[in-house]
């Protein structure tokens, strides 16, 4: 019995998987850079990140001052939270990718001399042309 119940168990999780999978979390550009949280001076600080398609290796970059990530709103709909602050010296993953339109789950490892992290949580991405853009006010109204 004890069998049967865990059998429905990961029938369950198993359909369910493809549900999470499709809850979008940002609707991007195909000319993107999905960024990760800063690894500070005192952590294992990597050499090199790789980001994954759904599984499927993208893009390898080296890791970047923490420093310089600035400016994220605008990049994606909705806005991502303001990236944390971090010491002087801290390093951060961010992989700059060309998607083409469509769904996505996006995830990286960071890799140094120690060997390569377990891949990341899923971060879901919706590609499109162009952001939607909300239309300017209307002006000049009249009667007909």
């Amino acid at each position: 019995m004890k069998r049967f119940w865990l059998l429905v168990g990961l029938f369950a999780i198993v359909v369910s998987l493809p549900a999470f999978a499709q809850n979008v979390q940002c609707t991007c550009t195909p000319d993107c850079t999905i960024v990760a949280d800063p690894y500070t001076p005192s952590t294992g600080v990597p050499t090199s990140c790789t980001l994954y398609r759904n599984g499927t290796l993208v893009a390898t970059a080296p890791p970047v001052d923490s420093s310089t990530i600035v400016g994220l709103q605008g990049a994606c709909l909705p806005a991502p939270p303001p990236y944390p602050t971090a010491p002087a010296g801290s390093k951060t993953c961010a992989v700059r990718a060309t998607l083409s339109p469509g769904t996505y789950a996006m995830t990286m490892t960071a890799t140094n001399l120690a060997g390569t992290s377990p891949v990341s949580l899923p971060f879901n991405v919706d590609i499109v042309t162009a952001l939607a853009t909300v239309p300017p006010t209307p002006t000049g109204l009249r009667m007909k």
